[in-house]
């Protein structure tokens, strides 16, 4: 891990979960989504960035993970992720903030046992918060693939 890494902390249901700030656009209010037909279950449809459409997955089916409240309650905001050849948002409750990321407080994943999308866990002692580090490169490889996936069966 590098010095001076900051990391987005996020909020889906019950998990805190950590991205890398730097694939990190922005985070704005959930506005409405307009479901597409024939797309991969983890597309959710599109959505109006400032006149532009904006792809949103739903970060759980993305990873494949499930926490517990996030089936509960609908997600606030939008995690806008920015790289130079793919632009996407992923619902989530709430944001942390964009915290610096100690070295000391980090522990990587010793990948037995733990998805391919865990890379470690941080913690942010002055924050009273630990993030499960989402891998950089295993998010935007997922995100990838999405475009090659055959359309959900039940779409709309």
């Amino acid at each position: 891990m590098n010095r001076g890494l900051t990391r987005c902390v996020v909020r889906h249901g019950d998990s805190c979960l950590a991205v890398d700030a730097v694939l990190v656009g922005e985070i704005v209010p959930l506005a409405a989504i307009t479901r597409l037909a024939r797309c991969p279950a983890a597309v959710l449809g599109l959505t109006d960035l400032r006149g532009q459409p904006l792809p949103v997955v739903d970060l759980g089916q993305l990873l494949e993970f499930s926490s517990p409240a996030a089936t509960g309650s609908p997600a606030r905001q939008l995690l806008v992720l920015r790289t130079e050849v793919r632009l996407a948002g992923l619902p989530i409750d709430r944001c942390e903030g964009v915290l610096a990321a100690d070295p000391a407080d980090y522990r990587q994943s010793s990948r037995h046992g733990e998805p391919s999308w865990v890379a470690g866990f941080q913690a942010f002692p002055s924050r009273g918060l630990l993030a499960t580090v989402i891998d950089s490169a295993d998010l935007l490889a997922r995100l990838g693939r999405l475009r090659f996936q055959p359309a959900a069966s039940n779409a709309a």
